[in-house]
């Protein structure tokens, strides 16, 4: 008896280690096979690391394309992380000044080219999405559900403490 209770438990055990790391989103990954030019940087030097000062004029731009002429309603949302880019225990309501995820409005589309795309991009922190709290965040790109990602990008928030 001991036997099966012994495999039972091993079952559970590896059933419910799967369903969480099934949920864990890994920073900096393309989900959509279409998806080509990722751009992602401080503004005003497209040769930088995503990284902003908290509460300053500090922006940071996201650029992707989409190969083909479906353009699907994207959205996007921040999360906030720990040290080893796993989801905080802190609520949104603790890390955002305002509403936890947006829509994507600035999307153009390509002329006269070979191979027809949309572009995307946008601006954190924005009017919609404002971190509150320093730390490290995972830019979540999605269609319909935040669980099935198209696109993710990790970023720094930091605050100068010491002068």
């Amino acid at each position: 008896m001991t036997f099966l209770k012994k495999n039972f438990f091993l079952l559970i055990f590896l059933f419910f280690w799967g369903i969480s790391k099934a949920l864990t989103i890994s920073p900096d990954s393309i989900y959509w096979e279409n998806i080509v030019s990722v751009n992602f940087y401080h503004s005003g030097s497209l040769v930088s690391d995503p990284m902003i000062e908290l509460n300053s004029d500090d922006e940071l731009i996201l650029e992707f394309d989409i190969l083909g002429t479906n353009d699907p309603y994207l959205h996007y949302a921040l999360i906030h992380c720990d040290h080893n880019w796993q989801k905080s225990e802190l609520s949104q309501m603790e890390y955002l000044e305002s509403f936890a995820e947006a829509a994507i409005y600035d999307v153009a589309y390509s002329m006269n080219t070979n191979q027809a795309y949309v572009n995307y991009s946008i601006t954190l922190p924005s009017t919609e999405v404002r971190p509150t709290r320093s730390g490290n965040y995972i830019l979540v790109i999605y269609e319909d559900n935040i669980d099935e990602p198209v696109l993710t990008r990790k970023l720094y928030v930091y605050e100068s403490l010491v002068s």
